[in-house]
């Protein structure tokens, strides 16, 4: 399946549910559409071609103001570099330099990158499947730029599981079994697809990426560029697109960045 023009999105149609909460909006209480990801996220020409909009509750989506605010500032360095250079907003980041190893780097305490990670994947779940993924829908998620353990200051290492997925997910943009969305005029890009765990439960695969969002961190080595998980639904769409069997070779240094071989 893919939506990557609004024409394939109005002909796939919008769920009747809030995303966020999954109660079916009913005209009871007070709605609104939320941009998903965050039109803030994206600079002004790259909104008209095209956002993508899913029906909330008007609270719902007003308890993420705040954190789409924070984000904003940090993705606005991927275009018009406005708020970026700010300092009076800038300040709302709580930025140190810390010390890893010989380097300093910046370090930013107030980023709420995986939360919204998750409520994307959520977003896009339910534009696809219209189906509802709870928020405690079990799940994991690597995003693109490196996290450091606030005591000992080393970064955290992505699991290997990760490498794993980022396999999957390569095979399954190169035989056409995922489920695609691409919106922003390109800038944001999404694909998830669905396997199996050993015991047999089902799980999807999804990874996005907004701009090249890893670009904002220093070069890492063995780190994948996207954001990246999985998650354990209690029951699989049926319309889902599952995970390709054939044996497609692939250099590791490929792997990192899914769409290159597309």
């Amino acid at each position: 399946m893919e939506i990557t023009s609004q024409r394939q999105l109005r002909a796939h149609g919008q769920p009747d549910f809030c995303y966020l909460c999954g109660e079916v909006l009913d005209g009871s209480v007070r709605t609104n559409r939320d941009h998903c990801p965050p039109k803030a996220f994206f600079a002004t020409p790259d909104r008209e071609n095209f956002p993508i909009l899913l029906p909330t509750h008007e609270t719902c989506n007003n308890k993420w103001h705040k954190a789409d605010e924070i984000i904003s500032i940090v993705a606005d360095a991927l275009h018009t570099k406005n708020k970026s250079q700010n300092a009076a907003l800038t300040r709302k980041l709580d930025a140190k330099k810390v010390q890893i190893g010989s380097s300093s780097v910046a370090a930013i305490s107030n980023f709420p990158l995986a939360p919204m990670a998750a409520r994307i994947v959520r977003g896009m779940h339910a534009l696809l499947y219209h189906d509802f993924m709870p928020e405690k829908t079990r799940s994991k998620f690597h995003v693109p730029i490196p996290e450091a353990d606030k005591d000992s200051l080393r970064m955290r290492v992505p699991l290997e599981q990760t490498f794993a997925f980022l396999r999957v997910l390569n095979k399954a943009l190169l035989t056409n079994t995922a489920d695609v969305v691409r919106a922003y005029n390109g800038k944001f890009k999404y694909a998830c697809t669905w396997e199996k765990l050993d015991d047999g439960t089902p799980f999807c695969i999804a990874c996005f990426d907004i701009y090249s969002f890893h670009i904002l961190s220093p070069p890492v080595e063995r780190f994948p560029s996207v954001f990246l998980g999985m998650y354990i639904p209690t029951h699989v769409p049926i319309n889902a697109s599952w995970a390709s069997e054939l044996d497609v070779p692939f250099q590791n240094e490929d792997l990192l960045h899914p769409w290159v071989q597309t």
